[in-house]
């Protein structure tokens, strides 16, 4: 699973990165829809879409760093919420590509150790 963002190893904001990451939040905001949707929870759907689409974007279009890292957020916030409410839990490997994400492009001190996971895994 981490070797999609591979490519992302020390260029958190090339937009080749960034599509890839968008592409992983469309994966996960779509997964987590269908499991509420499949639980009697689609009332949730409405809001994880409007919280989930801006990090969606650089799938078609070019989107600064800084403008994904801020979706990114919200996304996974919005994602945590739902999930407290409801006990439904997203695709955790996925999701944590995303909060993992976030923490490098904020240039987080955990950054290192989550890109040496990155570069080791297969």
């Amino acid at each position: 699973m981490s070797v999609c963002l591979r490519l992302c190893v020390s260029h958190w904001e090339n937009p080749e990165c960034l599509k890839t990451i968008s592409e992983v939040s469309l994966t996960v905001a779509s997964n987590y829809a269908q499991a509420l949707d499949s639980r009697g929870l689609a009332k949730y759907n409405e809001g994880l879409k409007q919280h989930c689409a801006a990090s969606t974007a650089a799938t078609r279009t070019a989107v600064p760093g800084y403008a994904m890292k801020s979706a990114l957020t919200e996304c996974i916030n919005t994602i945590y919420e739902i999930n407290q409410a409801t006990q439904v839990k997203p695709d955790e490997t996925r999701y944590q590509l995303l909060v993992s994400a976030v923490l490098c492009l904020d240039s987080d001190a955990s950054c290192s150790f989550i890109e040496k996971s990155l570069i080791v895994k297969r």
